[in-house]
């Protein structure tokens, strides 16, 4: 029940940063902020929403209902939402490290 409690909760804090702080994910410098995501972010950002909500039911399910198949079950199926938000973020990779000075840390 506490896994599943921190699951839930830390599920919520990420759906909070990244669809309402995401802009603040830049390179700051002189006063202005020059964004690093791209607008592959965005295209993630529906699957990694998918995942984490499915997280959430999920864990409460998890909760209700205590039993080990069930939750074996649904761990599985909760890790597959996991890697498919994983192996969307690789494929996409939404970052665009170039605004960074220097070749060797924008590299």
């Amino acid at each position: 029940m506490v896994s599943s409690s921190f699951a839930i909760a830390w599920s919520i804090v990420l759906l909070i940063f990244f669809n309402f702080f995401s802009g603040y994910i830049a390179y700051y410098h002189d006063g202005t902020r020059d964004p690093i995501l791209t607008a592959g972010f965005y295209a993630w950002l529906p699957v990694l929403n998918t995942a984490l909500i499915a997280s959430i039911v999920g864990h409460i399910i998890m909760i209700i209902f205590d039993r080990y198949v069930l939750r074996q079950i649904a761990l599985i199926v909760l890790n597959l939402f996991g890697l498919a938000a994983v192996a969307t973020l690789l494929s996409l990779f939404p970052s665009d490290f170039s605004v960074i000075p220097g070749a060797n840390i924008a590299g």
